[in-house]
């Protein structure tokens, strides 16, 4: 968030430093940023990452950047810099500002650019197939392939509800904020 505040409030620095950092995982291939994930991996000395689930959601937060910088970028050009400027001279902190003034308007906004990350990393099976292949859509894979128990269709009902209920939610939420609309002050 103090990226993307900085690239929409700072000079030309910030904002190429901003694209940049929003287009470059979008140039590289998932297998490739999940090789250069492994090698990097592997310099670290840190055991306790070898068996959590956190190299994954690192290579995946790092694959979806871009979309979760699009809709914070997209959510805080809602806030006007004058609110922001009426708070800095009431004297109120950059921690008082994001909490109060620019936090809650751009909350729908970013609320929905998590969905849409976690809607895009869950099928996103390239980029962490050679990190860790105990991931949700390897384990229907070997299951479906290799047995023909009723275990295997329960597997693949959760995988649908697991990428299906981030969707469903949005709708409603977009219902939820279209009907208030309708509604009027």
């Amino acid at each position: 968030m103090p990226i993307l505040r900085a690239a929409l409030r700072g000079g030309r620095v910030a904002r190429t430093a901003a694209l940049i950092a929003a287009l470059l995982p979008l140039a590289v291939p998932g297998v490739v940023h999940g090789v250069g994930a492994l090698g990097l991996y592997a310099r670290l000395p840190a055991s306790w990452l070898d068996e959590s689930i956190l190299r994954s959601t690192l290579v995946l937060a790092t694959r979806f950047l871009p979309l979760l910088l699009v809709a914070g970028w997209l959510a805080l050009r809602r806030v006007r810099p004058e609110q922001e400027q009426a708070a800095a001279l009431l004297g109120a902190g950059p921690l008082r500002r994001a909490l109060t003034v620019w936090g809650p308007q751009a909350a729908p906004g970013l609320g929905a650019g998590a969905l849409l990350v976690l809607v895009f990393a869950l099928r996103e099976l390239d980029a962490v197939v050679l990190i860790d292949n105990r991931i949700l859509p390897m384990t229907l894979y070997s299951k479906i392939h290799f047995n023909r128990l009723a275990d295997e269709a329960n597997l693949l009902f959760l995988c649908l509800l697991y990428v299906v209920g981030p969707a469903l939610l949005a709708l409603g939420l977009l219902g939820w904020a279209r009907r208030g609309r309708d509604r009027g002050p």
